[in-house]
């Protein structure tokens, strides 16, 4: 949400008064604390970008009519609800923002990120919220950079971020590109998952590059096993007879080659590795964790045409037996009543299926692999 303040310290400080958990994003110092500072921010057409927790959207509204004035803000939630996302999504991973909030620190007259988080959370806005537009060199040859003013000196910023939080070595002027921000990223595990990426509204060439780039190791296994898919269900159907009911619809259309229970690691891994319609419900403040895994493969799908209208609402999806986990949701909420269920998730298509089952069974993912060959290939020889 953009809205348009006359003064940064009493924003801040309504919103403390009405207990809603904020941080100022970046840039702290650039903050302006007096009228002349407000004036001079103005004439500079800057901004500032907020983390706000999710469920006080009445509250600030009301805040915002109150301070009307001429400095923009943009205002973000951690679970990126409608009027509150980036692009259409939350602008960070859930469990980011939120581990944003909760660890956050004073500063002067706001709060800030914590110093780690702080360093990644603006890695990963140079990475994947301004890409090229960032004014950096991508680093590689194949990708010519775009020219953009530094308007914050980010090389000095970057290099004090990583000293005070300790993840990697500060850079030298030539070392500050895309692709090194990006290892940064990825050495620290908190590269933007690749089921968001592929659905990521910022195109450009470098974000093209790391969508291959993430999707390599498994491309191939998507092309030999193009119909696997994994069904996730979470804690709302964590009863044994609607995990039983999601279990008979599933094999109606799809051989389980493997189920089980998610053990903590595995759960805290595809929560924060895998989009999942970002796991949280009920106003974006109660977490609907998964628990139990299927990992199936359809011998008979029903392929969907790149024509088919559906493809609009569901560009990532392959086959329509997919929909299945649609009738399991308007099965549970018609008959069991209560909470409306969300109940189950599942990848899109064959690559996303690969990519959750390495996020889930790491250390397992070769064997698993050839038990899915095998069963495949006794399966195609029976019929």
């Amino acid at each position: 949400m953009k809205g348009k303040i006359n003064s940064p310290v009493q924003f801040f400080n309504d919103l403390e008064k009405n207990n809603i958990p904020y941080v100022v994003l970046r840039w702290h110092d650039e903050v302006p604390l007096t009228k002349g500072d407000i004036h001079e921010f103005i004439n500079s057409k800057n901004d500032i970008d907020i983390l706000l927790e999710q469920g006080h959207e009445n509250k600030i509204v009301k805040i915002l009519a109150s301070n009307k004035g001429k400095l923009d803000i943009d205002l973000y939630t951690d679970t990126g609800r409608k009027g509150y996302s980036y692009l259409g999504y939350p602008y960070y991973p859930v469990c980011m923002a939120k581990e944003i909030l909760k660890t956050r620190e004073n500063f002067l007259s706001f709060y800030q990120p914590s110093p780690y988080l702080y360093a990644i959370s603006l890695i990963y806005h140079i990475v994947y919220h301004k890409s090229l537009d960032s004014g950096l060199p991508s680093g590689l040859d194949s990708i010519p950079q775009k020219r953009a003013e530094d308007r914050h000196n980010t090389l000095e910023t970057i290099n004090n971020l990583l000293k005070d939080s300790n993840i990697a070595q500060p850079l030298l002027a030539d070392e500050l590109t895309l692709n090194n921000l990006y290892l940064i990223l990825k050495r620290n595990n908190e590269t933007m998952p690749t089921d968001l990426l592929s659905r990521w509204n910022k195109k450009d060439a470098w974000l093209s590059y790391l969508l291959t780039t993430e999707r390599e190791p498994h491309r191939e296994l998507a092309i030999e096993f193009p119909q696997t898919i994994v069904f996730v269900l979470r804690n709302d159907i964590s009863q044994e007879d609607y995990r039983s009911l999601c279990v008979e619809y599933i094999k109606s259309k799809f051989e389980i080659i493997s189920e089980f229970e998610l053990s903590n690691e595995q759960e805290h891994a595809l929560t924060t590795r895998t989009r999942g319609g970002n796991w949280y419900e009920h106003s974006g403040k109660v977490e609907i964790r998964p628990n139990y895994v299927l990992i199936c493969y359809d011998h008979h799908p029903e392929l969907i045409d790149d024509n088919d209208p559906i493809k609009s609402n569901y560009p990532h999806v392959t086959n329509k037996n997919f929909f299945i986990k649609h009738k399991i949701r308007d099965h549970l909420n018609n008959n069991f009543g209560g909470e409306k269920f969300i109940g189950i998730h599942s990848s899109d298509n064959a690559i996303e299926s690969f990519d959750m089952i390495n996020t889930i069974l790491p250390t397992q993912f070769d064997s698993f692999v050839s038990s899915l060959r095998e069963k495949i290939i006794r399966q195609k020889n029976a019929e």
